[in-house]
């Protein structure tokens, strides 16, 4: 069940995984940042299970952390 904002927040993660699964060669993973509470669409090597790319980026995270 998702509330107004996390509804919001999962459409343009779902919107984000179409754009990064085009070139993708691992998995996704969505985890939830326990500072911001937002979601975060991360995509995982499969063999070294080392982050590729992340949506939103680490630094944008870190900023909305800072706030």
């Amino acid at each position: 069940y998702a509330r107004g904002g996390e509804l919001n927040q999962l459409q343009r993660l779902r919107s984000h995984l179409r754009v990064l699964g085009d070139a993708a060669t691992g998995t996704f993973s969505v985890v939830r940042d326990p500072t911001t509470q937002r979601f975060i669409v991360q995509l995982i090597d499969p063999e070294s299970q080392t982050v590729i790319d992340q949506f939103p980026a680490e630094n944008i995270v870190k900023r909305l952390a800072d706030k």
